[in-house]
């Protein structure tokens, strides 16, 4: 549940996480594969970290990671702990020909 918005001016890539929720991985982290479709993915070779804050000190999670594949990690968030916060990357990748989602 929740929700995740992203946008791109120029090469800065922001994206806002809005009470997002982990499902149980059975992991100390969360992965969503390729959260992040070609145009607003991180392109410097390999991934980043980024800091990421929780909701309430109740959900203290961890740093966030993305890489070029648009893979999205939060560390320190099991099971129902939520997510809120933003973050921001510049990318490389060209300018998609159409853009993902629909507009706010």
């Amino acid at each position: 549940s929740g929700s995740v918005r992203m946008s791109r001016v120029n090469n800065l890539v922001t994206v806002i996480l809005d009470d997002l929720i982990a499902s149980d991985q059975g992991t100390t982290w969360v992965l969503w594969t390729s959260l992040f479709p070609s145009g607003f993915r991180y392109s410097a070779p390999g991934y980043t970290y980024l800091p990421l804050s929780s909701n309430s000190t109740l959900d203290s999670i961890g740093p966030s990671r993305t890489d070029r594949y648009g893979n999205f990690y939060i560390y320190n968030m099991t099971g129902g702990k939520r997510a809120k916060g933003s973050i921001s990357w510049i990318t490389r990748d060209p300018w998609p020909t159409s853009l993902p989602g629909t507009p706010a």
